[in-house]
């Protein structure tokens, strides 16, 4: 089995609670069926997020991220083959940020400005994993 992990940002066409909980609902039921593990940040109408799965069944999904008219301005940060899960123990882990959040060593505030800065995030996406990363081992 070859196992993809995909991350990219976007942003929500409407931002609010029930936007994000009708996403989030829906995430968690089918990433448990298809076996499909993330995290998603978001903050101020922005998304952050991160999956991981078996190739095909994850380019399949991402592909209908992609057309999901509920967010716009999808930037794809990287998509590569993994060894191993990095966000396993989610079927879809969620944090919402705010700029206080920022301050934890490793994390870089020029990378949130109430919200996900994507040029900065396009120019390097392994801060992108980092601050996920980071984020992930925190919750609770």
């Amino acid at each position: 089995m070859s196992l993809l992990q995909i991350i990219y940002t976007s942003t929500l066409v409407t931002d609010g609670a029930a936007v994000l909980s009708a996403i989030l609902e829906t995430s968690v039921r089918n990433n448990a069926r298809d076996d499909i593990t993330g995290m998603l940040l978001h903050s101020a109408g922005n998304v952050l997020q991160v999956i991981e799965g078996e190739a095909g069944v994850l380019q399949a999904r991402y592909a209908r991220i992609c057309e999901d008219p509920r967010h716009k301005g999808l930037i794809e940060l990287s998509q590569e083959t993994v060894s191993s899960r990095e966000f396993g123990r989610w079927s879809m882990g969620v944090r919402g940020l705010r700029p206080e959040d920022m301050s934890p060593p490793g994390a870089s505030h020029a990378l949130f400005r109430g919200g996900f800065d994507q040029h900065i995030l396009s120019a390097r996406p392994g801060l992108a994993r980092e601050m996920l990363a980071l984020f992930s081992r925190n919750m609770r």
